[in-house]
């Protein structure tokens, strides 16, 4: 299956939207909602979005207009897709806080379009200040502010709580598949690297500073799929190459436990560690694969790559040699490819001291 976009709710739960029914992740438990054990009206549920109150909105473009929501049990709600606009899709859903306004993106130039509980309305180039009628990202923040992203290099347009006032930031320059609004008010968003520049993308509020993370910098490739920030500020982003989790100042409280991965190699604890200006790094392998083994800061930038090659079952041993960086936390991490293609991930901390 595609993992299109991923939401986390207030019980950690990770929810996946899928090609083939809805996901739900936790404690290292898979659960799929389908057509064939759940009232859900299609298995392309591919557009999520979880409220305060842990209620899920989904949107679907395929076989029709969908969008329903689920309250994480057996309950669903469904709207009549003759409801909705002519030549509307759903590619994505959010809602105004303490309203009971839902927000939708769709591709078939319609615009952005809310949805009030009775009807729709939407909102195109025509009669708005957004800045493209084709709308794929989609975030509102804590005080209802609406930011509008297009797959093509057309800017973030932003929609201000009244709904009446609108402004768009990088035009020409930007594209937004989808956008996420961390707790400290950034924009974050992801973007496909082929009109636009691609990549994992952090914005202030006001758009005067923005940093970027891709193939260039990062284990990310330049096409991610989706993002979900957890309420750690972890952002987790979907990518072609795997699932990431990323925050600047180091991974929050995540439990290994909960991401098990099979017993097929080890990754040790260097040692020493802290290390000036030298340390070991040890792995172990069960079966032939594909290794690369680098170091990144806490920013995401790669520093050094120590492994890039083919390599047979047995134990390795790597030195990192830090005259040359400067003291503080660095990431290294594992990438494993076995011999028909399937990809393992492990990453640990450092500490240099100078």
């Amino acid at each position: 299956f595609s993992a299109v976009s991923i939401s986390i709710d207030t019980k950690k739960n990770l929810w996946i939207g899928t090609n083939k029914g809805l996901l739900k992740f936790y404690n290292n438990i898979w659960t799929i909602f389908d057509t064939s054990n759940s009232d859900i009206p299609t298995n392309f549920a591919l557009y999520l979005h979880i409220t305060k109150g842990d209620t899920i909105l989904i949107g679907s473009p395929a076989y029709g207009k969908w969008y329903f929501e689920f309250d994480g049990f057996s309950n669903w709600k469904i709207i009549d897709p003759k409801m909705f606009p002519s030549q509307m899709d759903v590619s994505n859903v959010n809602y105004e806080i303490s309203t009971s306004k839902r927000w939708m993106t769709n591709r078939r130039f319609v615009g952005a379009v809310l949805y009030d509980g009775d009807k729709f309305t939407t909102y195109p180039t025509t009669n708005s200040g957004i800045s493209s009628n084709e709308i794929l990202g989609l975030a509102i923040d804590k005080n209802n502010n609406k930011y509008f992203g297009s797959e093509f290099a057309m800017g973030i347009s932003k929609l201000d709580s009244s709904n009446s006032n609108w402004s768009v930031f990088g035009l020409g320059l930007y594209a937004a598949r989808e956008i996420e609004i961390d707790r400290n008010g950034n924009i974050w968003w992801i973007s496909k690297g082929v009109q636009a520049l691609g990549g994992l993308f952090k914005a202030t509020q006001d758009f005067n500073e923005v940093s970027v993370w891709n193939a260039h910098n990062s284990p990310l490739s330049s096409d991610p799929l989706s993002i979900a920030i957890d309420s750690n500020n972890n952002k987790w982003i979907g990518c072609n190459n795997g699932l990431f989790v990323f925050n600047e100042g180091g991974i929050i409280n995540i439990d290994d436990k909960n991401f098990t991965i099979p017993d097929k190699f080890i990754l040790h604890q260097n040692f020493p560690n802290p290390f000036s200006p030298t340390t070991i790094i040890k792995y172990e392998l069960k079966f032939n694969a594909t290794i690369k083994l680098k170091v990144y800061d806490l920013n995401g930038k790669l520093v050094k790559t120590l492994v890039n090659r083919k390599q047979t079952p047995g134990s390795y041993s790597v030195e990192f040699e830090g005259n040359n960086f400067s003291s503080g936390v660095y990431l290294y991490v594992l990438n494993i490819e076995d011999a028909s293609g399937q990809r393992f991930r492990k990453t640990k901390r450092m500490l240099l001291l100078k």
